[in-house]
C-alpha cells in the first residue's frame, strides 16, 4: 500500500512540457526544501505505522518520491492489485520479524546459527509460504501486476521442512530435530510413566500400623 502514496506524488520532481514528462534539474537544498514544504517525513510516519514489521518499517521511512514515470504506474497497479485482494480476504498473514540478512551473511562465512537465528528464518519462511499460497487462492483476481512478487516467493522446500521438523519459530527444539532426540523422547515418555505408575502403587498401598 504505502507504495501508492509516495510514487504518485513524482510531479513534484517531474513536469508535464507538450506531453512529455522530464525531470527537473534540482540541487539537494531545493529537493529538501520541497520535500519540507509538503510534510513528506510525516507521511513516511504514517506509512510506517502502518507497516507489520520492523525491517518494513525502516523502508517506509527511507523512501522518496519516485521520478521514473513508469516505476509509478508499475507501483500503483501493484498497489491496486493488492488491493482488490485484501478486499476480498482481508490482511496478509503477515506478522513481525528479525531481518535474516545477518544470519545468512554469517551462514556464507561457515559460521553456526543458533537455535533462535534458525526459528527466525523458519518464521520468514513461514510466513513467504503463506502468502504465496494466499496469492494463489484468487484465480477469480487479476493479478498480473503481480507476477514478480510471487516469483521471487522462491521457498527451498527441503530447508523449510527440516526446519519445521526441528524447532518452533521462537527457537524451541522439537524431539522430531533428530532420529537421536525421538528415540530419547520415547524413552522420556516411557519413564514417566513408570514414575507414575509407581508413584500411584505406593499411595495407593495398604499402610502398616506398627
Amino acid at each position: 500500500m504505502v507504495c501508492f502514496l509516495y510514487k504518485t506524488i513524482y510531479w513534484n520532481n517531474l513536469k508535464d512540457h507538450h506531453g512529455l514528462f522530464f525531470k527537473l534539474e534540482i540541487g539537494n537544498y531545493e529537493r529538501k526544501k520541497i520535500l519540507n514544504t509538503l510534510e513528506f517525513a510525516k507521511i513516511l510516519d504514517r506509512l510506517a505505522g502502518l507497516a507489520v514489521t520492523d525491517a518494513a518499517k525502516l523502508r517506509a521511512r527511507a523512501l522518496m518520491p519516485q521520478t521514473d514515470l513508469e516505476e509509478v504506474r508499475s507501483a500503483i497497479n501493484e498497489t491496486l492489485a493488492m488491493t482488490n485482494v485484501l478486499r476480498v480476504m482481508g490482511s496478509l498473514p503477515i506478522v513481525n520479524f528479525q531481518d535474516v540478512a545477518p544470519a545468512i551473511k554469517r551462514l556464507k562465512i561457515g559460521a553456526e546459527l543458533n537455535a533462535n537465528e534458525l526459528g527466525n528464518i523458519l518464521l520468514v519462511l513461514r510466513i513467504a509460504t503463506d502468502v504465496k499460497r494466499f496469492l494463489a487462492d484468487h484465480d477469480e483476481l487479476d493479478l498480473s501486476a503481480l507476477d514478480q512478487l510471487q516469483q521471487e516467493l522462491v521457498i527451498p522446500e527441503k530447508l523449510y521442512k527440516r526446519l519445521k521438523d526441528s524447532l518452533e519459530a521462537d527457537g524451541t527444539i522439537l524431539d522430531t530435530a533428530s532420529s537421536a532426540l525421538v528415540q530419547f523422547g520415547i524413552a522420556l515418555s516411557g519413564w514417566k510413566q513408570a514414575l507414575s505408575r509407581r508413584w500411584t502403587a505406593i499411595c495407593t498401598a495398604p499402610r502398616v500400623n506398627i
